[in-house]
This record gives C-alpha cells, structure tokens and sequence, in this order.
C-alpha cells in the first residue's frame, strides 16, 4: 500500500515537472515571438525643423551642435571634482532643459555598455545610427502618478562619452524618446577633428 502511494506521489510529481517544463516553453516562445515582431520604439521621423539655429562649439572637449537661437545662452559648468562625470553644458528653452554632460572613460566600454553600466535606472535602450555616427538612445523612467521620464541619446570618440538628454518630461516612453528638439539637437551634434 505505501509502495503504490510512494509510485503514485513520484509518477504525479513527474507529470507535474513535464507540464510546468511544457508551460515554461510555450509562454517564453509566445514572448519571444511577441517581442521580435514588435517594431522599434523609435521611428524614423524627420523633427519638425527649428528655424534660426545658432551653433555652439566647445573646443575642450571637440564637438559642436545647433540649439534654437531663441533660447537662453547655455549655462557650461566644470565637475568638480572631475571623475568620469568632467562637463555639463544646459541649455533652456524656457519651458524645457536639453543637458549635454561630457563623461571620459579609463578603459573604454562599448557605448552600450557605458549607457547600461552608468545610467542603471535606464529600462530601454537602443543603438541606432545618427548620420553617420552610431549613438545609443535610452530612456530614464520616473516613477510617479503620471507617465513621465528623461530621454537621452549617447556618443562616443575614444574614451569621451557625450550624452545628450531632456529635462523630466510627461508622457509616455515614445513620446519622450521621440522628442523632436532632442533629435534635432542630436542630429546637428559633431565630433570636430
């Protein structure tokens, strides 16, 4: 009588692991296929143009970008102490802040490995191509009552990593990853020679 329980416990206990086995599978099959068939959050778009750009040049760190000659003069500040974090340039449109922060590197990382490793709170992001440049877009989120976050879009020339990133907008992920002045600032952005 105890034989025929103990076989019946152990043959229940393997149709158990084969179902759960099974269920496992299928769920992370179903997911996989969900997510690869998903498009890009971020689209192609052409940013509505800014007209009046006024370009702004750092020969410190060697790049130049264009902002909207409306707005206010960018605020430079050095970090002090410098560690990897050395520059921050702000620029105010009056209702909206565009950071441009200068990090440089020991030991270079691939720029993926730099956004995931130094923004840790950052649940999305995705290398992509700006011109000819390969960047990492990302998105920061902030926790709250209303959708909101930052988004930010990283360069790399040799152990200098620069990152272009808005202030904390409302909305939702795309919106704020598809900010049109944030793209327009990133896709003037230059490395000087």
């Amino acid at each position: 009588m105890k034989k025929q329980k103990k076989s019946l416990l152990f043959v229940l206990f393997v149709i158990l692991v084969i179902v759960v086995s099974i269920g496992g599978y299928l769920l992370f099959k179903s997911t996989r296929t969900e997510t690869q068939g998903k498009p890009s959050l971020i689209k192609e778009t052409t940013p509505t143009p800014i007209q009046n750009l006024t370009q702004y040049s750092n020969q410190e760190f060697g790049f130049s970008l264009s902002y909207p000659a409306e707005w206010a003069l960018p605020k430079e500040t050095k970090i002090t102490p410098p560690q990897q974090h050395l520059y921050q340039i702000i620029f105010n449109s009056g209702e909206t802040e565009y950071f441009v922060d200068i990090y440089r590197q020991m030991m270079p990382l691939p720029l993926s490995s730099f956004v995931r490793d130094y923004f840790t709170e950052a649940n999305w992001s995705e290398e992509q191509k700006i011109g000819t440049q390969s960047v990492v877009k990302f998105f920061l989120p902030k926790e709250g009552l209303e959708p909101s976050g930052s988004a930010g879009v990283a360069f790399a020339k040799d152990n200098d990593v620069l990152v272009i990133s808005t202030s904390i907008l409302k909305g939702e992920k795309e919106k704020i990853v598809n900010d049109p002045i944030l793209n327009q600032i990133a896709g003037s952005f230059s490395w000087q020679k």
